[in-house]
């Protein structure tokens, strides 16, 4: 999905279009998927952990949830 954004984003002129412009992130949202088929105990605790790992860097970093 970046990349499809980002290449369609490079043709056309980022002024022209208000949601292309850059601006600072301020809020964000994280939405966690997991699984619940058979033995996934271990891949969804692996989800959990990066997901903390993004919310904590975000909020380093200024932004709120």
């Amino acid at each position: 999905m970046r990349q499809v954004l980002a290449n369609l984003s490079g043709r056309v002129n980022r002024s022209a279009h208000p949601l292309l412009e850059k601006r600072p992130v301020r809020i964000i949202q994280v939405s966690v998927i997991t699984s619940d088929r058979g033995l996934c105990g271990g891949f969804n605790t692996n989800i959990f952990r990066k997901a903390i790992q993004v919310i904590e860097k975000c909020e380093a970093s200024g932004a709120a949830l």
